[in-house]
């Protein structure tokens, strides 16, 4: 088993397309899982939430959302579907990565393939998998087993 962490730290909309008084809020998605944000206002959210996720299965991924609360329903910004196989393992947080996002999920067999027709939308995550804390008490800094 794995531990995915995830920090959600920020959006950057269109504001052709996205109100100044839009409360925007980001679902993550990940193996029967789901996990949410608060809710911030305006087309330059901040959030830097964290999130962690253990991972039975590497071959899938996480898929994000951004969403606009509304009064009687929330309507999609966009998704970004993030493969997981690709991940390093790191005990060190970074700045993240910019992700554009999508108007469209693809699916087939039930599983997501990926997303596509960008928004113009962006969204700044951060996430790696985590060290195990024996791993680190046993190897050193580089990875590589210490011999006693």
């Amino acid at each position: 088993m794995s531990l995915l962490n995830v920090t959600v730290r920020k959006a950057v909309l269109s504001t052709a397309s996205i109100s100044p008084q839009a409360s925007i809020y980001v679902t993550l998605k990940l193996q029967n899982v789901k996990s949410t944000t608060v809710p911030v206002r305006g087309p330059t959210p901040c959030w830097e939430q964290d999130f962690l996720f253990e991972i039975d299965d590497v071959e899938t991924g996480l898929l994000i959302e951004v969403w606009d609360k509304g009064m009687l329903w929330d309507k999609a910004i966009g998704y970004f579907w993030a493969p997981l196989q690709s991940l390093q393992l790191s005990s060190v947080e970074s700045d993240g990565t910019w992700f554009p996002l999508h108007s469209e999920v693809v699916m087939e067999n039930g599983q997501i393939l990926c997303t596509r027709n960008p928004t113009g939308h962006r969204i700044l995550i951060d996430y790696r998998f985590e060290l195990p804390c024996d791993f680190t008490a046993h190897h050193g800094a580089d990875g590589k087993e210490i011999q006693s």
